[in-house]
């Protein structure tokens, strides 16, 4: 080591004062000289002892990922040739069961400075033999791949059998369940090419007819959102949002489940008719453009609105595939049948505004399970049943307003519990029993009105109580000779004989901007 730094410095001296003076004899007199020597020597040996950073390994695009957005086709080969790249990079999705910003999935073709994502090793492939029957369900490596996240999951660590021979399935579908063993490259990471690749970067094993595809797709829709894409109005939608144009490969076919539903509304509603489509349905737009539909900043459609526009027909159970759903405004419109039950589970859902329609059957009797409700609005209606116990439940709740029906039962005691409660609207239903003590503990209530109904005896005094806060509507039959309830502190008494159908009656109304 001390020869050698003594070299280096020889070096050093002879370089720096080479450059000041053509004679080496006089170097050493020259302090100066000297002097930048020993810096120009400390300044070497630092840079020589200074650790050569290692080659980062090349990030990998992972080639299976295909997601929709805005409506498009998006894979990691789109992503590195559009002018969108860097604000889709940013973006995050759900990828195999797991929510991950595109750059990770992505980071070749996001030029993203990643932990290394491995390419599978040559020898990594599926078993293209491989069948096995699973709950009823012929399961091969393409319906893996094809599952949703959670049956995609599970399929991958189940056990069955393979020629005589019990073995996970992640082992007979590897490329299927993410399972290739990572095989890190030592290249330097790299930009992505220039000019687009002219072949796709995953070769099909299989070539498939149209038909084939349009059956797989279709299952991967029964499978995601319990639909039958063969029925009537699911047809329409199905064919709507069908695109066979990218490649014969049917891992390119995407699920475009939420454009799906949303033309889904638009048939079942008969929205041939609609009073003014707007941009509904319009191809050359994403569904959160077209006309009544708001979406997030992540593209999900959280409000669809479609007040006074002659809808006609039923509603459609699959809107429940809308998870990021808060608003379902339909109201003066013509439509017919049930609420769907299944709308109890959107989780998000805070709004149902269906008030002035023909619909039948009862309040969703797991309409509890909305915990973020907020507005239930169906007045107007041709319902029936009583009020779901699991109602009580939603502590949320600001507004029910039920008259104009034919619902029945009584006034729960349960009532209490919706301490958030502004407006409530009963009247003009077949109600009965007596106004319970326990409703004076909604001190938000702001209307209550009960008038129309088989409701006697005597408002409570807690009630009335009310009266001297925010209570400004209360609203029995308690008028004329033969009063069916006594109310002294009632803001209005009607007649027991008096109709309310065809009289204007509310006084309270909320916004539809909610």
């Amino acid at each position: 080591v001390k020869r050698t730094t003594e070299l280096f410095y020889l070096s050093a001296v002879l370089f720096v004062g080479t450059k000041a003076n053509p004679h080496p004899n006089v170097l050493l007199e020259n302090e100066a000289l000297k002097l930048e020597s020993e810096t120009f020597m400390e300044r070497f040996l630092y840079q020589s002892i200074l650790p050569t950073p290692a080659p980062t390994a090349i990030c990998h695009d992972d080639n299976s990922f295909n997601t929709i957005i805005r409506g498009h086709a998006v894979t990691c080969e789109y992503i590195a040739f559009t002018q969108y790249r860097e604000h889709l990079c940013e973006r995050k999705v759900r990828h195999h069961g797991t929510e991950k910003s595109i750059k990770v999935i992505c980071p070749k073709a996001c030029e993203f400075n990643c932990v290394p994502t491995a390419a599978p090793t040559p020898s990594c492939h599926d078993h293209d033999d491989f069948s096995a029957d699973i709950k009823g369900k012929t399961v091969t490596c393409d319906y893996v791949r094809f599952s949703p996240d959670d049956i995609w999951y599970n399929l991958c660590q189940q056990e069955v059998p393979y020629k005589g021979v019990d073995k996970k399935l992640k082992e007979l579908c590897p490329l299927a369940c993410d399972h290739c063993d990572p095989s890190p490259s030592p290249v330097p990471h790299s930009n992505p090419p220039t000019s687009p690749p002219t072949s796709p970067p995953t070769p099909c094993n299989k070539r498939l007819t149209d038909q084939e595809r349009i059956e797989i797709l279709k299952q991967k829709y029964r499978d995601l959102c319990n639909t039958e894409p063969n029925d009537s109005d699911q047809s329409k939608a199905f064919d709507f949002v069908l695109d066979l144009t990218n490649d014969d490969c049917p891992q390119v076919d995407p699920v475009d489940l939420q454009r799906y539903v949303a033309a889904l509304f638009y048939y079942s509603t008969g929205g041939d008719n609609w009073t003014d489509k707007g941009t509904y349905l319009s191809k050359d737009l994403d569904e959160c453009d077209w006309s009544g539909i708001k979406c997030d900043s992540a593209g999900k459609i959280t409000i669809i609105s479609q007040n006074e526009n002659n809808l006609v027909g039923t509603l459609p159970s699959e809107l429940e595939c809308l998870p990021e759903l808060t608003q379902i405004q339909a109201d003066d419109n013509f439509l017919t049948g049930s609420i769907p039950n299944e709308y109890t589970n959107i989780p998000k859902l805070e709004v149902v505004d269906l008030d002035n329609n023909k619909l039948t059957g009862t309040i969703p009797v797991d309409i509890g399970k909305c915990q973020k409700l907020r507005i239930w609005d169906t007045d107007q209606n041709l319902m029936t049943g009583s009020i779901p116990s699991s109602m009580f439940n939603i502590g949320t709740l600001q507004a029910l307003d039920i008259n104009s029906n034919s619902l029945t039962g009584t006034i729960s005691p349960a009532f209490s519990r919706l301490r958030n409660l502004e407006l409530l609207q009963i009247y003009d239903n077949a109600f009965s029993g007596k106004v319970p003590a326990s409703m004076r503990l909604l001190t938000t209530l702001n209307e209550f009105s009960l008038f129309e109904n088989d409701i006697s005896g005597v408002m409570p005094a807690g009630v009335c109580g009310l009266r001297d806060g925010d209570l400004q509507i209360l609203i029995a039959d308690c008028g004329g000779s033969g009063p069916k309830i006594t109310c002294d502190c009632c803001s209005r008494c009607l007649t027991p004989s008096r109709s309310s159908r065809g009289e204007e009656t509310k006084t309270t109304s909320f916004s539809r901007d909610w």
